[in-house]
């Protein structure tokens, strides 16, 4: 029988005194082992996961495997017979940012044959699945869960992480669930946008016009589809072969004319990206080029034709906050964003100059290339967890 996740009771008090230290250390500028020794170790050990204990625990873990470079892990989280790892933890300082190891911790994993990858900067916690779920051959990475210690649902989500649900398989059981459930809504999403035959016809039997009827009144019909899960499930991470961080395709740029003429990203949905690999993508880790302009971006594994850099930054909060509106009413109060000596995001206008409205906030759009980018790729992150990229025409 699969083990429950650690009840709430335990694990709040200690969240608090986290958050509590979160916010004491937080601009300190703290290092990697000041974070493991007073934020993550403590964590784990409340989850069962004894640092101390050698069955359980092995600091500055390195596969045995020929020919294997890489610096050793911070953590193997072992099973039952304590050798084998059921799990890595990648620590970082508290405060850095953990898009930007993502795809080296996944990678890492499953390079050793390890199935879950831990990526911690002491306050925000994410999981993933190494190697993805097995779709295709790419190298996808597939973020399963993400929280803050602050965040409502933290207890539950963290809770998943014990020793016990870790060895027995329970935590591979719900994420899979969870992933399937976030498959079943994105088609039924797609069914609930334009009804096929099946279900037309279907509808259509209790209307005089039929299927024809059915089909002319569904532009008025909201059709909704309620998860119903552990916690909020988290956005994936675009799929995208790990090598394409540093060695993208090279693509065909549009004309000017062709840039000139191109609708405005609120007018056009979205479409699915190029399976044939013909796009030059650069990551929003990289600043843009001095006097190039995007055309698209790419977000939550959608893309988007753009004209400018601060339509890239709008479309990617308007994504943002659709795909996960309590977490962006979150970012809009996060140090991150509104205690800037220029604020980006927040609750109201106050300090901004040019504003655009964006989930219940204000987004400030008077900001230089780089600095859109950049503020694009921090709400990505912050709010579903997703990379940002782009392509350009340069001059």
């Amino acid at each position: 029988m699969a083990s429950a996740p650690l009840p709430l009771s335990p694990l709040l008090p200690v969240l608090a005194e986290l958050g509590t230290r979160v916010a004491s250390y937080r601009g300190r500028g703290i290092n990697e082992q000041a974070t493991k020794n007073a934020l993550i170790g403590p964590m784990l050990n409340q989850l069962g996961w004894d640092i101390h204990d050698l069955d359980k625990v092995t600091p500055e873990w390195r596969p045995s495997l020929p020919g294997f470079r890489g610096n050793p892990v911070d953590y193997a989280l072992l099973g039952a017979d304590g050798v084998v790892p059921v799990a890595l933890v990648e620590a970082k300082a508290l405060g850095e940012r953990l898009d930007l190891h993502a795809s080296q911790a996944a990678a890492y994993a499953q390079q050793a044959g390890v199935e879950w990858a831990i990526l911690t900067n002491g306050d925000e916690w994410r999981v993933y699945r190494a190697g993805g779920w097995g779709r295709g051959t790419a190298l996808p990475s597939w973020l399963v869960l993400r929280c803050t210690l602050g965040e409502p649902g933290a207890a539950a989500m963290l809770g998943r992480l014990t020793c016990s649900e870790l060895r027995d398989g329970a935590f591979g059981r719900w994420a899979r669930t969870q992933e399937e459930l976030r498959t079943l809504k994105a088609a039924f999403d797609t069914l609930a946008a334009e009804p096929d035959a099946g279900l037309a016809e279907l509808l259509g039997r209790e209307l005089p016009g039929g299927a024809a009827r059915v089909r002319a009144l569904w532009p008025q019909v909201r059709v909704t589809m309620a998860v119903d899960g552990a916690g909020p499930v988290p956005a994936s991470e675009p799929v995208l072969p790990l090598a394409a961080v540093a060695a993208p395709v090279p693509a065909p740029v549009p004309s000017a004319a062709a840039m000139d003429t191109a609708p405005a990203a609120a007018s056009i949905g979205a479409v699915e990206p190029s399976a044939s690999g013909d796009r030059f993508w650069v990551s929003a880790a990289t600043r843009p080029v001095p006097g190039s302009k995007p055309y698209q971006v790419k977000v939550l594994d959608q893309v988007v034709p753009v004209r400018s850099w601060a339509e890239l930054l709008q479309v990617v909060a308007q994504r943002a906050a659709a795909s996960n509106p309590a977490r962006f009413a979150l970012a809009l109060r996060a140090p991150e964003f509104a205690a800037r000596k220029s604020r980006r995001l927040g609750e109201d206008t106050e300090g901004m100059r040019k504003t655009v409205a964006v989930g219940g906030g204000y987004l400030e759009l008077n900001l230089s290339a780089g600095d859109c980018v950049e503020v694009a790729r921090e709400i990505a992150d912050f709010v579903a967890g997703s990379e940002v990229w782009y392509c350009v025409v340069e001059g």
